[in-house]
């Protein structure tokens, strides 16, 4: 992740940081992927987030009562909740590298399996975990949030489309409309399985973190398994199959959905003019098909 150095932590920062921190940090740097919250890292020990936007107080009521209640039981390390202090979440700050697409494609295939199967079975005992008292995802796959890109997608994306991929999109919308569950058991869920968030180890040929839990909380199994299909494709799809163990009933919907993020994300920054979005979903291995 792109960081700055510590000169740009302005004193004002340093103070809140101090209100944390167990001591004062040697090293400071700043990562500045966070769009709604600050994300420091102290002497690579630990993250503090501060909101920058009002989603981010959200994100941080979120992320701390996931953690709290996944913390040692997923079979692959979470950050740690070491301190709260108003606004300024302390977290445990995990090593590891990102497990990104190109990365894993590459891996022999048996140490790839490896990989999907040790965060598959993290997911599934999440899935699994009670939920009683977390708060609603920040992403959830019902019927609301499927009708919002919809709207959002035949207003900004579709009239811009040649009429092939007009034709694919509106398929796409149409079947994940159908495919949303209103009877789903709704249970903790981590919401935003980019493959940044995925740490390994390549020495060890293990997971070493599950990271980044601000969209977390009470939703539909389903997008966290088709989260999985379009960063990893076909390789996601066959470590579910072997180990969720509600993969034949979940795995439809979430092919379904995982056909809605890039033009989700398109709509988005047509809508805004920007062209971040559109570029944040660039990269993934795209294949949320059934084929073996």
């Amino acid at each position: 992740m792109p960081t700055s150095a510590s000169d740009t932590i302005d004193a004002a920062l340093r103070a809140r940081l101090a209100l944390v921190l167990p001591s004062t940090p040697r090293t400071l740097r700043a990562i500045e992927d966070g769009s709604v919250n600050r994300i420091i890292v102290a002497d690579e020990q630990y993250v503090a987030r501060i909101p920058r936007a009002p989603e981010g107080h959200a994100d941080a009521a979120r992320e701390v009562a996931l953690l709290t209640r996944a913390n040692g039981k997923l079979g692959i390390r979470v950050p740690r909740v070491l301190k709260v202090e108003g606004d300024v979440v302390l977290l445990e700050y995990l090593t590891g590298e990102a497990l990104g697409w190109s990365v894993l494609r590459d891996l022999p295939p048996a140490l790839g399996a490896s990989l999907l199967d040790q965060l598959v079975g993290a997911l599934a005992t999440l899935h699994a975990l009670p939920s009683d008292g977390l708060p609603r995802a920040a992403q959830v796959a019902d019927a609301v949030w499927v009708k919002d890109i919809d709207t959002r997608v035949t207003q900004h994306v579709l009239p811009l489309l040649p009429m092939g991929a007009r034709r694919d999109a509106e398929r796409a919308l149409a079947a994940a409309a159908e495919a949303v569950d209103a009877n789903e058991r709704l249970c903790a869920t981590h919401a935003d399985l980019h493959p940044e968030h995925v740490l390994w180890d390549p020495a060890a040929g293990v997971l070493t973190g599950l990271i980044d839990w601000g969209w977390s909380g009470i939703g539909d199994p389903a997008l966290d398994l088709a989260q999985l299909a379009w960063n990893y494709g076909q390789r996601a799809l066959a470590a579910i199959r072997r180990v969720h163990p509600r993969a034949a009933e979940l795995l439809p919907r979430a092919i379904a959905l995982a056909a809605l993020f890039e033009l989700d994300w398109a709509a988005r920054g047509v809508a805004a003019r920007e062209p971040t979005p559109l570029l944040w979903h660039l990269g993934g291995a795209k294949a949320w098909g059934d084929e073996t």
